[in-house]
């Protein structure tokens, strides 16, 4: 190259080259192996041998000619900037001026007389020169602060960008060390922009993740691919938080960096767990719904048959007290069905305003009667009413309240406490935008351990001997069903906190009286039972035929509807129907009415269902039916809805 320079043979397109005809290079080493073995045979590289990285030859004129060379060489790599061989290069003009001058003076001493004419013309012209040589510095000089003033605008622009990003963003040298920062990446990691700059990424993931996040590191650095990372960092106070990083190698200054953009998804994190959990309860929905329906068919075969052989006994009697015990167990069992059923599609929710105040002091004291543990409660006087399904939302204050009582063997207190809420768009919970009554349940209880802590809403997980594994589930479940959320606390060893957010209502909570249990209505008629289960049939013909009725039996729609059809025509109707809403292979109920209406459109229709929290259970009106019944049922309820149906309930009943 120093060849090259004494020429003026330079190419200024090429980035080792100056518009001024000097050569710069900050890599000796780099720059010769990336020529052919041909090419290095070619090139004379005394100063690499010589051990220099960087290397810069600035040309000395005078005038068009070429005199000499300013020669500087560091064993450093990146030591030699343009603006030092610009510097330089105004250094080699004025030595090349000096030296014309040192030239015109001995010239002028050895003939004074002779060429004085000619050196004042030359003095002249050098002087012309020189200050055209002035002024181009001076033009260069002004440029060149144009350009640093430029850069300094870049700058700000830059960091006013990276501290107004949303996601937290850190740059990092060839070695992991940090060398800038925004503001988001101080609030996300916890530490001062100060701070951050002492630090080396090796810092940023926890010490299980590192030879991992390492490992990418090194892989993004050494070949400069971006990379999409989904992890963890931990944070100055210990704290890890799962993130979502981008991050890819750039060329900056000469130099290759490691540009991390970081973003926080602990909120996303948390709505995909509760997605999975919906998931597992939607799995477990299809076989529970089926299960329930079945289950309660059969129940009601049990409970109709116990309740109407009750009505043989006298309250007193040891056969009366047996029976009432074993409805008592159908109905813990029902109960249990309740559960299941939460589960399956068609457990939705039939909705009223309430007081959540009122609902949770009966359950709590009807609970924990007789027991060593007693509750404290919190409700302000203006705490809002809530839209929701009194009997499930009973079960979910239910199992907390066992669960807590469960944990504290030996006695103790459970907190519970309402409030007042609304809820933010920019919240953290999952929950939209609106007002709710949050609900706490504290207990000092033994503790859930951080192991089994994401897993207790899971469908069939418990750590108890006894227990099906439903009952948080069962919460969980409902809880999605009312459009609120539930969440827990716990430390092992330190008692449970669990907290529940219900949309509050603008309406108005309706007290509901409590109705006092009587004697079955007795009744006349002829009744069409539709209905599938065997032991539906035979329990409902015993307590049909014992309140008076007479009845007919159909298996599916089509056998109801032409039975219904025949007795229209023979003008012998029946004065009610009681369709099962649910029959494989068939319509059910809902189709075969639709059919039944158009032969009589006064027909007088009962749903009756083992789906207790099928929709149209609660809209049952809007489908066309008079009455509705869930399985299992008794002699009493079965009674009481013929008798509103057949008689409009205007007429006052008789009981056995």
């Amino acid at each position: 190259m120093c060849i090259d320079v004494i020429k003026g043979k330079t190419d200024p397109k090429q980035s080792v080259f100056t518009e001024g005809g000097s050569f710069f290079i900050n890599g000796t080493t780099r720059f010769l192996n990336s020529l052919s073995e041909d090419e290095r045979k070619k090139t004379r590289n005394v100063c690499n041998e010589a051990g220099y990285e960087s290397v810069g030859l600035v040309p000395i004129r005078a005038g068009k000619h070429i005199l000499g060379l300013i020669h500087v060489a560091d064993h450093r790599e990146n030591m030699i900037s343009l603006k030092r061989i610009l510097a330089l290069e105004d250094i080699a003009r004025q030595l090349g001026l000096a030296i014309q001058r040192v030239w015109a003076e001995e010239t002028l001493r050895g003939s004074e007389k002779k060429h004085r004419a000619h050196l004042k013309q030359l003095v002249k012209e050098r002087t012309s020169e020189l200050a055209a040589a002035n002024e181009q510095l001076h033009q260069e000089i002004k440029k060149q602060k144009k350009t640093e003033k430029a850069l300094i605008q870049s700058e700000k622009k830059y960091h006013a960008l990276i501290n107004n990003a949303s996601d937290a963003i850190l740059v990092a040298d060839r070695n992991g060390n940090l060398i800038d920062a925004n503001k988001k990446a101080e609030k996300l990691f916890g530490y001062t922009r100060k701070e951050l700059l002492t630090m080396n990424v090796a810092q940023i993931p926890p010490k299980k993740h590192l030879k991992s996040a390492m490992a990418k590191f090194k892989e993004v650095a050494q070949k400069g691919t971006g990379a999409y990372i989904d992890g963890l960092i931990q944070r100055k106070d210990s704290t890890v938080v799962p993130i979502d990083l981008t991050g890819s190698a750039i060329e900056y200054e000469g130099r290759k960096i490691f540009q991390a953009i970081f973003r926080d998804i602990t909120e996303r994190k948390k709505l995909e767990e509760e997605i999975q959990k919906i998931k597992k309860l939607e799995a477990v929905g299809v076989l529970a719904g089926g299960i329930a329906h079945d289950f309660n068919n059969i129940l009601t075969g049990i409970m109709g048959n116990l309740s109407l052989a009750q009505l043989f006994a006298k309250p007193g009697e040891s056969i009366f007290e047996a029976i009432q015990r074993a409805l008592e167990a159908s109905k813990h069992a029902n109960q249990l069905t309740q559960q299941l059923l939460t589960f399956s599609k068609g457990g939705a929710p039939i909705k009223k305003t309430s007081s959540i105040a009122e609902l949770i002091k009966d359950t709590a004291s009807f609970i924990l009667r007789g027991s060593q543990v007693k509750s404290e409660s919190s409700f302000p006087d203006n705490l809002w009413p809530v839209e929701i399904d009194k009997g499930q939302i009973s079960q979910v204050i239910t199992n907390l309240i066992i669960n807590a009582k469960q944990a504290m063997p030996d006695g103790g207190t459970i907190r519970i406490k309402a409030e007042n809420a609304t809820i933010q768009v920019n919240s953290d919970l999952p929950l939209k935008e609106r007002r709710y009554v949050k609900i706490m349940v504290k207990d000092q209880g033994i503790g859930i351990s951080q192991d089994y802590l994401q897993k207790i809403f899971d469908p069939y997980f418990t750590t108890k001997q006894e227990g099906s594994g439903l009952g948080l589930a069962t919460c969980h479940s409902i809880m999605s069903k009312h459009n609120g959320y539930i969440t827990v606390e716990s430390e092992r060893g330190m008692g449970t906190t669990f907290y529940l957010y219900l949309p509050a209502s603008e309406k108005k909570a309706v007290k509901i009286k409590k109705i006092s249990k009587k004697a079955p209505y007795v009744g006349h008629g002829k009744i069409l039972l539709m209905d599938d289960e065997q032991d539906v049939i035979d329990a409902a013909r015993e307590i049909l035929i014992h309140l008076g009725y007479t009845l007919e039996i159909a298996r599916n729609g089509a056998a109801a509807i032409n039975l219904y059809k025949k007795a229209h025509a023979a003008g012998q109707p029946f004065d009610a129907a009681v369709l099962d809403l649910t029959i494989p292979g068939d319509g059910g109920g809902k189709d075969a009415l639709k059919e039944l209406l158009e032969i009589d459109p006064h027909v007088k229709a009962i749903v009756s269902s083992g789906y207790a929290n099928a929709p149209i259970m609660a809209g049952y009106e809007h489908y066309g039916f008079k009455g509705v019944i869930a399985k299992p049922y008794e002699v009493n309820e079965l009674s009481k809805v013929l008798h509103k149906v057949i008689n409009n309930a205007k007429k006052p009943p008789l009981t056995m």
